[in-house]
């Protein structure tokens, strides 16, 4: 991520060589919660997600099954969701069509509540929410939590959010402390100082405790770590 220097015009061309810095039926996860996780186990009530909502079509699933779809017991769907979701959580709402035996088709609605810092592979598990089987049972619905690769400026490792900044080259850091300041996800501006006329470092790690995801299923926050 780019930034400039506060207080300090655009530098020209000559200096300005960049720092190398490496009727429908509505329902929730089996009735208000998550019933398995291979990892982890939330619920739907404990976290609030702000205006985070998104909305999930299956066109694919919503046609009419062929036989041999039927012989299974579960279907399953991947979630994938960007580092700005999984610092806020985010509300999911999925909508098919459902087939039953007699040849009827209702539409589905089911709605998935990931909390902030949601870990991957968390699976959310709606039972008999699929089509009706041969055997007359509905397929269970199983949602799997992944984390988009995206293109973002914060990046989740664990509990901590990383964001890597290229700041430009000015002659003003050889006689002087400089500043340049980072927006965070949550819209707070940090600033931070470069003493390099002291240190001689082109490169550094800024850590601001607290700032990053909320630890799951805790009170506190990890960091947010500006390299």
């Amino acid at each position: 991520m780019p930034v400039r220097w506060d207080d300090i015009d655009p530098p020209t061309y000559a200096e300005s060589t960049s720092t190398d810095q490496n009727s429908f039926q509505r329902r929730s996860a089996r009735h208000h919660g998550i019933l398995k996780n291979t990892h982890h186990t939330c619920r739907d009530h404990d976290y609030h997600t702000s205006n985070h909502v998104g909305y999930l079509d299956l066109p694919e699933y919503s046609i009419l099954p062929s036989r041999s779809r039927l012989k299974s017991e579960t279907h399953s769907e991947h979630l994938s969701f960007s580092t700005e979701d999984l610092y806020y959580g985010k509300e999911v709402h999925v909508t098919f069509v459902k087939w039953h035996l007699d040849g009827r088709k209702t539409v589905e609605n089911l709605t998935i509540t990931v909390p902030p810092n949601c870990p991957d592979g968390t699976v959310y598990l709606f039972d008999g929410a699929g089509h009706q089987l041969r055997n007359g049972h509905y397929q269970d619905m199983y949602f799997i939590v992944g984390e988009e690769q995206d293109d973002g400026i914060f990046h989740r490792d664990g509990n901590n959010l990383y964001a890597f900044v290229l700041v430009p080259w000015t002659s003003k850091l050889e006689t002087q402390v400089c500043s340049f300041h980072v927006e965070g996800p949550d819209g707070t501006v940090y600033s931070i100082d470069v003493d390099y006329h002291t240190t001689k470092m082109t490169h550094g790690i800024t850590k601001i405790r607290g700032k990053g995801l909320p630890i799951y299923k805790g009170q506190r926050r990890g960091d947010l770590i500006i390299e």
